[in-house]
């Protein structure tokens, strides 16, 4: 079962890479230079307790995959950034997934951000 889901998840991942990757120089670079040094090896830290293995730049690039995935124009949840629907929160979630390499790897990623970022967020808003 799990396999399956792992199978699914690279399918929606792959047939999707066309407009995803398009945007990752962009926003890797985005995120290399406009991350305070503090955020990004905070981030990374986080990261890497929770059990990531991957270096900074490549958990960069995995935060940068999670955006593009889950970005909208704030009207319409469902629509991809190519103009395309998502069939459902849930194809959105498999295709993070996919790019993520797992969805323990999508996790470990989503909770890092949310730990680093949201506070972030709230000073900044201080």
């Amino acid at each position: 079962m799990a396999d399956s889901r792992a199978a699914l998840c690279r399918q929606i991942a792959n047939s999707n890479q066309d407009w995803v990757t398009a945007a990752l120089p962009r926003l890797v670079q985005f995120y290399t230079l406009c991350l305070d040094p503090l955020a990004k090896s905070r981030l990374h830290d986080h990261y890497r307790d929770l059990g990531g293995e991957a270096d900074e730049t490549q958990l960069l690039r995995k935060v940068a995959l999670f955006y593009r995935v889950y970005e909208n124009d704030g009207n319409n949840l469902l629509q991809k950034p190519d103009g395309s629907p998502w069939q459902s929160e849930e194809e959105i979630w498999d295709c993070w997934a996919g790019f993520a390499g797992s969805e323990a790897e999508a996790e470990r990623i989503c909770h890092a951000m949310d730990a680093v970022f949201r506070p972030l967020a709230q000073q900044m808003a201080a």
